[in-house]
């Protein structure tokens, strides 16, 4: 029916296509947007986007751990960043966060993929 020529030929095409459908489809999707004071029980371990006020930061130097807390209209979530190198940030900054939510010990935290100033 085929040869072993054309679908070795088929098979790469088939790769290629399929690579740079996922490339795009990586690209143009972006997680969903949920405000902090939407941020329930029903979210942990999905991804998201957020935005919010640094209310508070702590660094820890031996683990290079950062956690900002942040602030909505009514409600703070603390946001980890995990091999943090340096402290860009400060209090009062607006920024969006990419994160996966978590429970840990009963609070809801985001644990940070993309943080990034407004």
């Amino acid at each position: 029916m085929f040869s072993e020529r054309k679908l070795i030929k088929l098979s790469l095409f088939t790769i290629i296509f399929g690579l740079i459908g996922l490339y795009l489809i990586c690209i143009f999707v972006n997680p969903e947007f949920v405000e902090i004071d939407s941020i329930d029980k029903n979210l942990v371990g999905k991804v998201i986007s957020t935005e919010g006020t640094i209310s508070k930061i702590t660094f820890i130097e031996k683990s290079k751990t950062m956690f900002l807390d942040i602030r909505g209209n009514e409600k703070t979530l603390t946001i980890i960043i995990f091999n943090s190198k340096e402290n860009s940030f400060k209090k009062g900054d607006v920024v969006e966060i990419i994160g996966k939510v978590a429970n840990y010990k009963g609070n809801l935290e985001l644990i940070a993929r993309e943080v990034e100033k407004i």
